[in-house]
């Protein structure tokens, strides 16, 4: 219910500016590699692809709407478990939301050529995601991996906490736009939020590469 308020409330934002606003649309993709903020967990990302469009509504401001999958092995994840959990795989398909990002003043090169500084705020809600571990020699698949799940692996017990499906944070990083249309950007995500239920903090980062068209 609160992620769909924020929604509601995005929407009607995007509105309000778009109606006094000179309003520009355009499409973006590109790679992201993921990557977590934590101590003692080691990690190994899967690169993955974030796909989305953008409203801007002047030569400063900027909103947008992705999809996007998230992916990584991790290991020494569940302290306990260590000497038992030689990995664990997972994947998360992702909608994310980018309500406002700034570009500060850059530097222009020639008549067609600028670098932008960007700096915008995400929030992502996950729309599904699996996974799956090697506990013991033997892989099991964690089927809901936002539930505290509890397995059986020849006769031990394992049980893990759930992670959670919602993220916000901050998007920073380059942009460098060619005739005011076709874009290439170089960011880093870095989340607020703690992304599990462990004691340990454990949040998202990544950096992304991306190109788009603006209409």
């Amino acid at each position: 219910m609160r992620t769909i308020k924020f929604f509601i409330i995005f929407l009607s934002l995007a509105l309000a500016v778009s109606l006094s606003s000179q309003v520009r649309y355009g499409v973006e993709a590109g790679y992201i590699f993921n990557g977590l903020d934590a101590t003692n967990v080691e990690y190994k990302s899967k690169p993955s692809f974030r796909i989305g469009g953008i409203v801007r509504y002047d030569a400063d401001i900027e909103s947008g709407i992705y999809f996007s999958r998230r992916g990584m092995s991790l290991t020494d994840f569940a302290p306990k478990y260590a000497d038992k959990i030689e990995k664990i795989d997972l994947y998360g398909n992702y909608i994310e939301l980018v309500p406002f990002s700034i570009s500060l003043p850059g530097k222009k090169i020639g008549d067609k050529f600028t670098i932008n500084i960007d700096v915008g705020l995400y929030a992502s809600y996950c729309l599904g995601a699996k996974g799956s571990a090697v506990i013991d020699g033997q892989t099991v698949e964690l089927k809901n991996i936002y539930r505290n799940t509890a397995l059986t692996v020849n006769g031990d017990n394992y049980d893990f906490k759930a992670f959670r499906p919602f993220d916000c944070g901050l998007n920073a990083g380059f942009k460098f736009v060619l005739c005011d249309k076709i874009f290439l950007r170089v960011y880093g995500s870095n989340s607020f939020i703690n992304l599990t239920k462990y004691d340990k903090r454990i949040s998202y980062v990544a950096l992304g590469l991306s190109a788009g068209y603006m209409l």
